[in-house]
């Protein structure tokens, strides 16, 4: 409830102003459809006003890494029908897969990298390569993507 733009809006001028700026929303809205609706907008994070203070924090700083952070309970909403079983997509690699189900987690490329044994610019592309297979326009529509199709945990 700002009090010129919406909270949307305001994620949306700002990443079209700045692509380069990671954004985290705070609201009230404890909605799935506001969530799609806000990784659409561009944001990397979400979380719904009174979540833990650690859980702020720990999100801040997740997302300035270039992470991408969900509430865990909105997100298991979200994906609750996902919950039956994991699916294979035939286009992407299994070392695809694997970059995937840590970007679900909200791991940035370093992060990835390092629990891959990878150089961050191969997860990069990685990162990339299966965006575009996904037909998502960022890594945290790429993780809600994956977790609706069941493609991760």
């Amino acid at each position: 409830n700002l009090p010129d733009v919406s909270g949307l809006e305001a994620a949306r001028q700002i990443k079209a102003r700045r692509p380069e700026t990671n954004v985290l929303m705070l609201t009230v809205y404890d909605s799935e459809s506001y969530l799609v609706d806000a990784v659409h907008a561009g944001a990397a994070g979400y979380l719904v006003k009174g979540a833990p203070e650690q859980l702020i924090l720990s999100s801040i700083r997740a997302v300035c890494q270039g992470g991408a952070v969900v509430q865990p309970d909105l997100l298991r909403r979200v994906v609750q029908p996902a919950a039956a079983g994991i699916v294979k997509h035939p286009d992407l690699t299994a070392r695809e897969t694997e970059v995937l189900g840590l970007l679900a987690k909200g791991r940035s490329n370093r992060q990835i990298a390092g629990e891959l044994h990878l150089a961050e610019i191969t997860v990069k592309k990685h990162v990339q390569s299966l965006m575009a297979k996904l037909g998502a326009a960022d890594r945290t529509q790429a993780a809600i993507t994956a977790l609706r199709m069941r493609l991760v945990e």
